[in-house]
């Protein structure tokens, strides 16, 4: 929780673990609660993950990086 409060300053921990594959799925819920579009590439390949809940994560952090985006904008790969 404290991860998400700090918002962007938490972001290299979370790109980090992700690309580590630490704590997944938890941290690509973090990815997305912080708004890290600088991940969406590695969150978008997770969707393909062989493990159900780490596929699921990633789809749902992607909605969420999606929701964070100005109207008429999408998030940047």
């Amino acid at each position: 929780m404290l991860l998400v409060r700090t918002g962007k300053r938490a972001e290299p921990l979370i790109e980090e673990a992700v690309r580590g594959r630490q704590h997944l799925p938890m941290t690509l819920l973090i990815a997305g609660d912080i708004g890290a579009a600088g991940l969406k590439p590695e969150i978008s390949q997770l969707t393909q993950d062989p493990d159900p809940e780490i596929a699921r994560a990633a789809r749902d952090a992607l909605q969420l990086l999606d929701r964070q985006s100005p109207p008429g904008q999408v998030a940047r790969a």
